[in-house]
C-alpha cells in the first residue's frame, strides 16, 4: 500500500491535532444530543465542549454523524 502526497498530509494534519486525553467515538455519540441541543440555538462554540469539538475536529466518521442527527432533528422542526 503506497500512500500519496495529499493523503500523507492529512494523516500528518490529524496527528498534529491530537491531544493526550481525547474522546472516543462511542463518548462522542454518548454525548451527541446534548451537544446538538447547545448549537441549536447559538452559533458560538458552546462552553465546556471543547472535547466534543476537538474529537469531531479529527473524526470524519462522527462529525458526519453530526450531520444527518442535525439534518433528521432539522426536518422535525
Amino acid at each position: 500500500m503506497s500512500i500519496d502526497r495529499r493523503d500523507l498530509t492529512r494523516l500528518l494534519d490529524l496527528v498534529d491535532r491530537t491531544i493526550d486525553r481525547e474522546i472516543d467515538c462511542g463518548q462522542f455519540l454518548h454525548r451527541a444530543s446534548g451537544y446538538i441541543e447547545r448549537i441549536s440555538t447559538s452559533d458560538d462554540r458552546p462552553a465546556g465542549w471543547d472535547d466534543v469539538v476537538q474529537h469531531l475536529s479529527v473524526c470524519s466518521e462522527c462529525a458526519e454523524e453530526l450531520e444527518v442527527l442535525r439534518g433528521l432533528l432539522a426536518e422535525d422542526s
